[in-house]
């Protein structure tokens, strides 16, 4: 929530003057997902604006789109990944679109091989890979490294918001993909206590 305040502050805002909230909706790392749309939630309910859901992967490849070094048109895909657990992708295809880009198929996960395969199978030809896991497919694809940026999310919110595509506040939930795996730890924290 702060760095929700100096963002607004850093370009004179109040949360007033907010029309809407985007939120990175998954699907990605279990805490940061459940920690960001809880906030965006929050803010949707307190200030009784709209939430507009944005797919992270969409988010990371549009992201790295204008820095890929080559020449794009819309109908071009590329696919973006995230990285999952134990080294493992979450990986869609998208296409370009003139004002963003649509996804084509299934979000996959797995290891990059077989996912890629899997993506490939209905005959698409991807240009790139891009993405915070994009190098997973390295050996097979041209790729850029990228991130999910805030600024990105953003710009597709404003698209999604300018349609009216809004979620319901109350009842959304972030996009896992996979579930949820706690770990147990090998030594118990008391253990590791100098007493």
């Amino acid at each position: 929530m702060l760095m929700i305040d100096e963002v607004l502050k850093s370009a004179t805002l109040r949360r007033e003057d907010l029309a809407a909230v985007a939120v990175s909706a998954g699907p990605g790392s279990y805490t940061g997902l459940r920690i960001g749309v809880s906030v965006a939630k929050a803010l949707s309910e307190a200030l009784s604006i709209p939430l507009v859901s944005v797919p992270s992967l969409v988010a990371a490849g549009l992201h790295g789109v204008p820095t890929a070094g080559i020449s794009w048109e819309p109908g071009d895909l590329f696919l973006a990944a995230f990285p999952s657990r134990r080294k493992e992708v979450f990986a869609a295809a998208y296409r370009l679109t003139s004002d963003g880009a649509e996804q084509v198929g299934d979000t996959l996960a797995g290891d990059a091989d077989p996912v890629l395969e899997a993506l490939q199978s209905d005959g698409l030809t991807l240009r790139m890979a891009l993405g915070p896991a994009a190098a997973a497919f390295e050996n097979r694809l041209p790729f850029e490294v990228t991130p999910c940026s805030a600024g990105t999310v953003a710009t597709l919110g404003q698209t999604r918001f300018n349609r009216q595509t809004f979620v319901d506040a109350e009842l959304f939930e972030p996009y896992y993909l996979k579930e949820f795996v706690a770990g147990v730890p090998t030594k118990s924290v008391f253990a590791r206590l100098p007493f």
